[in-house]
C-alpha cells in the first residue's frame, strides 16, 4: 500500500475514526520505521495547528512555498534568520489533508521565534543519529536522524530556549548560565544543568532525566519535576503525565546501549525492531510471553538474536525483507 493509505489513517486515528483492523495496520506501519513515525508526528502537528481540519480531498503544498511564506513574514518583523539546512528532509513536499495548515505550521514554527532584528535564528535538521549540535553557550544537543532544532545564534542572559521539532533530542546543558527550555508542539521542558532526552511522538511526549532535575510540563495542562534515573510520559489527549516505573530503551538510540530485566520476548522484539529498522516476527507466539533479561551495548543485531536461540533453543531466519525467529520454548 502507498503512503498516502497511511497518512489517511493517521488522519481517521486524530478523528477517532479508526476500525479495529485499520488501527492494526497503522501500528504496524509505525513501528516499522523511523521516517514513519516522524511523518505522523508531522502530520499530528499540522492537525492541530489547523484546529482539527480534515478533508478527505489531499492537497500537495510545497515545502518552499510555505518556507518562503515564513522567510516573507520572519523578515517584515525584523528579524533574520541563518544557516538553514534542509537537506535532510525526506520528502520535497509536505502530503497533507488541509493546504492552509501545511503552511499555517511553518509559519507557526518561525512566528515563535520572531526576535529583535540582532538576533540570528538558527534551523538545522539531523541527516545522521546522534547529530552533534553545539549551542552557544556551550551546551549540547544531539539529535536522532530526521529531527530538527531550532535556536537563536546567541542566548539571552535571562533564558536560553530552543524548540524540537518532532523526533528525539539528549541535551547537556551547562549549569549557571540562567534557565534552559526546551519546546515542543505538546510540552516544554525547563532546566538548570542536567542531560536528559526529549523523544515527541503523534500521541506522547517522554521525558528522560540521565544527570540533573527538569521540570516537564505539558502545555495547557499537567506539569512534573523528575530527577536522574526517572522518565515520564505526557498524553497529547488529557494533557496528563505519567511516572514510568522503570526506564524503558528509547534513549538506545543514543547509548548504544538496550537493557532488558524480565522483559517478555514479544516485548523484547518491538524494542529491537524499533532500534534496528527491521521487521521481526516471532512464529510460536507461546514464545513472545517468555521472560528475557539481558544487557547489550554496541551490539549488532545478528548477535542479539543469537544470544535469544541460545536462550530459548529458536532459530532465527530472514523470510524476504522480515526476521523470523522459529521455535524454541520458555525452558
Amino acid at each position: 500500500m502507498n503512503e498516502d493509505f497511511y497518512i489517511r489513517l493517521i488522519y481517521k486515528k486524530l478523528n477517532n475514526q479508526l476500525t479495529s483492523d485499520e488501527s492494526a495496520q497503522l501500528d504496524a506501519w509505525l513501528s516499522h520505521s523511523e521516517d514513519n513515525r516522524q511523518l505522523a508526528t508531522e502530520i499530528k502537528e499540522v492537525y492541530e495547528l489547523s484546529g482539527g481540519y480534515f478533508e478527505e480531498q489531499i492537497n500537495e503544498v510545497e515545502v518552499d512555498a510555505a518556507w518562503h511564506q515564513q522567510l516573507k513574514v520572519i523578515e517584515e518583523s525584523g528579524a533574520k534568520v541563518v544557516a538553514i539546512n534542509t537537506a535532510s528532509k525526506r520528502r520535497g513536499r509536505i502530503i497533507t489533508f488541509a493546504s492552509a495548515a501545511a503552511i499555517l505550521l511553518c509559519l507557526a514554527i518561525g512566528l515563535q521565534f520572531l526576535a529583535p532584528a540582532s538576533v540570528n535564528m538558527i534551523e538545522l535538521t539531523a541527516t545522521t543519529d546522534k547529530e552533534k549540535i553545539d549551542l552557544p553557550d556551550g551546551s549540547i544537543a544531539y539529535l536522532k536522524k530526521g529531527t530538527t532544532l531550532i535556536y537563536p545564534e546567541q542566548f539571552s542572559k535571562k533564558i536560553r530556549s530552543v524548540q524540537l521539532v518532532g523526533g528525539e533530542g539528549v541535551f547537556e546543558v551547562v549549569k549557571n548560565k540562567g534557565q534552559f527550555e526546551v519546546s515542543t508542539f505538546l510540552s516544554k521542558v525547563e532546566v538548570l544543568g542536567t542531560i536528559f532526552t526529549v523523544s515527541e511522538s503523534i500521541n506522547e511526549t517522554k521525558v528522560t532525566v540521565l544527570e540533573g532535575e527538569v521540570k516537564f510540563s505539558m502545555k495547557d495542562g499537567e506539569a512534573l519535576n523528575l530527577i536522574a534515573n526517572e522518565q515520564a510520559i505526557g498524553n497529547a489527549t488529557d494533557k496528563t503525565i505519567a511516572k514510568a516505573e522503570k526506564i524503558d530503551n528509547s534513549t538506545a538510540w543514543f547509548s548504544n546501549t538496550l537493557v532488558f530485566e524480565d522483559k517478555a520476548l514479544g516485548e523484547v522484539i518491538k524494542d529491537l525492531a524499533i532500534h534496528y529498522d527491521r521487521y521481526i516476527a516471532i512464529e510460536n507466539k507461546m514464545l513472545a510471553t517468555c521472560p528475557f533479561s539481558s544487557t547489550f551495548k554496541n551490539k549488532d543485531l545478528d548477535y542479539i538474536l543469537n544470544t535469544i536461540d541460545a536462550v530459548f533453543g529458536s532459530t532465527s531466519a530472514m523470510v524476504g525483507e522480515e526476521v523470523v525467529i522459529k521455535g524454541g520454548n520458555c525452558e
